[in-house]
Parts: structure tokens; sequence; C-alpha cells
């Protein structure tokens, strides 16, 4: 959400979008990577749910199941995409 904003104001305007869709009692899909915004379920723990797709890695490749879990992902894979790339 807000992308090309710096994080600081990004984030306090996709949490200001968010209360307001709380507010008028939406039903609302929101795909984000930021960690921080997924700390929204503390303020409306009866109106926001974190769900997440995990991935695994195996034999040096990520591996999807494509189900769709409670919660926030656990698994990163940014830099183990940027080494196999040879990146970093």
């Amino acid at each position: 959400m807000l992308k090309g904003t710096n994080s600081v104001d990004k984030l306090n305007g996709s949490k200001a979008l968010l209360r307001k869709l709380v507010q008028f009692k939406s039903f609302s899909l929101i795909a984000t990577h930021d960690l921080k915004l997924s700390e929204m379920d503390t303020e409306f723990p009866l109106q926001v749910f974190n769900k997440c797709f995990e991935i695994r890695i195996e034999k040096d490749e990520l591996v999807f199941d494509y189900k769709l879990y409670n919660g926030v992902t656990k698994t990163m894979n940014a830099t183990f995409l940027m080494k196999k790339m040879g990146i970093i």
C-alpha cells in the first residue's frame, strides 16, 4: 500500500486507511509485506485478522503449498532469493 512513500508515512497512511475500513464495517482483503501493519489485529481483535501463505525451503528450492494459514508468515525468503541469484 502507498508504494513510493517513505516507510513511516506509508505505515501511518496504511493504518489510517485500515481504521477507516473498520469504521465503515467493510469486508476488505489487504495484501502487504509490511509486518508492522499486521499488528493492527491487536488494535481491532474482532475486526482485523491476519492470514498468510507459508513457504518451505527444500533442497535449495522454495516450495509453496498455496494454503491460507492463520497469522503472519514466519518464513522470509528475500535473502534466500538474493543469495540464489548471486546478488549477495
